[in-house]
């Protein structure tokens, strides 16, 4: 079986699970070796810009779901398709709910965590400023990766396409 079907079978776990081994060895790292800042001023900026990126990720992935659902029904009733072009026979299979679900959680994951990283900002005074780059990190990969697969089944669905033509 391939990695990345596996991975496809629980990617928010696997995002999750892979982000908190990243952080936690720049943790171990921070703790013996890296000599990080520890200042709120330093965060502060990077902690917005990362709210930002979060909610654009999130309309990025929007726009795609948007575009998935408009070209499924512009197949059922505005062009002419034999049914064996393998655009259709993708909106007509399990394959097409499953990537709609994929795309609805992505969004859900990195519009939680924007929240999350905008409540944190607000109390970040509060809570050990030891964390903060461990936080960044963490938040980091949990968007590429989000981003990563969004762009994977962007792929996969244009490789559909160009069979077409």
């Amino acid at each position: 079986m391939k990695l990345i079907n596996v991975y496809f079978r629980q990617p928010i776990l696997w995002d999750i699970s892979i982000s908190l081994t990243i952080a936690t060895c720049l943790n171990i790292l921070q703790l013996y070796y890296l000599a990080l800042p520890k200042s709120l001023e330093y965060y502060q900026p990077v902690l917005s810009d990362l709210i930002s990126s979060g909610f654009v990720i999130a309309g990025f992935v929007l726009t795609l779901l948007t575009i998935l659902v408009t070209l499924k029904e512009n197949s059922r009733t505005g062009i002419k398709m034999t049914g064996e072009e393998p655009i259709h026979i993708f909106f007509n299979m399990q394959l097409y709910f499953d990537t709609v679900m994929h795309l609805r959680n992505a969004i859900i994951s990195v519009v939680l965590l924007s929240i999350t990283l905008t409540i944190y900002r607000i109390f970040n005074g509060l809570i050990a400023s030891q964390f903060n780059a461990v936080i960044i990190a963490f938040v980091i990969c949990i968007y590429g990766a989000t981003l990563g697969r969004t762009l994977l089944i962007l792929s996969n669905i244009t490789k559909l396409q160009k069979r077409i033509e």
